[in-house]
């Protein structure tokens, strides 16, 4: 999911990037690092937050945390919420994303950091469509 201009911190916005720093850390004991989250728009103008994971096992890590429904972060019941998937659409990277609260957040790792299991997955992916 690409994103535009930066946009100004909401209270929806803050509550989105707290909930998902500590559903992020708390889902396992050595969950890989993530930098500093960004507030983008989407080509549509809603506000994003996205964080890359990075290091060792950080494909791994999303995969985990999307899956896990006990340690994902919960949408907020709003109109439009999302639970989080696994993307692949964009080129060099695979994200986890969701929705909640009417903001968009995006967990994503570079694929030259993912394990070979991200075939197996695209693979899988591809069937399910």
């Amino acid at each position: 999911m690409t994103s535009t201009a930066p946009l100004t911190e909401t209270p929806s916005t803050i509550r989105a990037r707290r909930d998902a720093a500590r559903a992020w850390y708390s889902h396992q004991p050595a969950t890989p690092p993530i930098t500093v989250w960004a507030l983008t728009g989407t080509p549509t103008g809603q506000p994003m937050l996205t964080a890359q994971a990075y290091g060792l096992g950080a494909y791994e890590a999303l995969h985990r945390f999307a899956s896990d429904a006990s340690e994902c972060p919960r949408t907020s019941g709003s109109n439009g919420d999302q639970e989080p998937v696994m993307d692949f659409s964009e080129p060099g990277r695979v994200s986890c994303v969701w929705r909640t609260g009417g903001v968009w957040v995006c967990l994503w790792a570079t694929e030259s950091a993912v394990s070979p299991m991200v075939e197996l997955a695209r693979a899988f992916a591809g069937r399910a469509a």
